[in-house]
């Protein structure tokens, strides 16, 4: 399946967001609604625009004024690469109960097919990333 340039694009400003605010983040809400879901615009921001965004840390605006890339396409070209899709919270597939939560995901990885996760009944097991 081909995947449109915009698309690829969008994924990796994604991706880039969702390291700089570590893929969970009480303030994602604040920057989607002044940004209106673009994670290019937010990507593309100055820090003026972030300084007019109540509860965004000096930290995490300095986190964001860094505009290097090069993370992101790597992520990207390795699910490319190894068969892991992206999720992000604009695609029409995004579940519905996530994007209300405080801290939704920014970005959701899978494999295999995606089944319509809106109207279905899903079951997720979560554990740590660093065992013990």
């Amino acid at each position: 399946m081909a995947i449109s340039l915009f698309k690829k694009s969008e994924q990796i400003y994604w991706l880039w967001l969702s390291l700089k605010l570590n893929n969970q983040n009480a303030v994602f809400q604040k920057l989607i609604d002044a940004f209106e879901e673009s994670p290019f615009r937010i990507y593309d921001s100055k820090k003026s625009e972030l300084d007019k965004i109540e509860g965004l840390t000096e930290h995490q605006k300095s986190l964001l004024m860094d505009k290097e890339l090069s993370e992101a396409m790597h992520i990207y070209n390795y699910c490319r690469k190894n068969g892991v899709g992206l999720l992000t919270y604009s695609d029409e597939a995004y579940p519905q109960t996530l994007k209300s939560m405080k801290k939704p995901p920014i970005v959701l990885y899978y494999m295999g097919r995606l089944p319509d996760l809106n109207n279905r009944l899903c079951i997720s097991v979560v554990g740590t990333r660093k065992m013990t």
